[in-house]
């Protein structure tokens, strides 16, 4: 992985930088209910990546991600290389996802 002051990680898979962003929320792989104590699960960690494989993203398209929870997909996307923006109806679960956006230096628009 590139240095930590690099937004992006381009050149890597969506499935490493995936890892990377999910040990800065957790190291667990199973599903984490009420992350930090937010109404907002994180999802099991393989079913995250065999999902977001299946999008087939590429550095710099536009995604939106709706019910974004604590943000860990929408910050992955944001890490991978996309521009994001990102929805949740939990203003606690924005607070949370702002806050690791911020951690991964990434910009998202939540």
């Amino acid at each position: 992985m590139p240095k930590e002051k690099d937004s992006t990680y381009q050149k890597e898979p969506i499935n490493k930088v995936y890892d990377y962003c999910r040990k800065k929320y957790t190291s667990s792989q199973e599903v984490v209910p009420c992350f930090e104590e937010t109404e907002s699960n994180l999802s099991q960690a393989g079913l995250n990546k065999t999902m977001i494989k299946m999008l087939e993203l590429k550095q710099k398209m536009t995604v939106c991600d709706f019910g974004a929870g604590c943000g860990l997909t929408a910050n992955t996307f944001a890490k991978f290389g996309c521009k994001v923006t990102a929805y949740d109806p939990k203003a606690k679960s924005l607070m949370i996802a702002k806050k690791y956006a911020k951690k991964l230096s990434v910009s998202v628009d939540y």
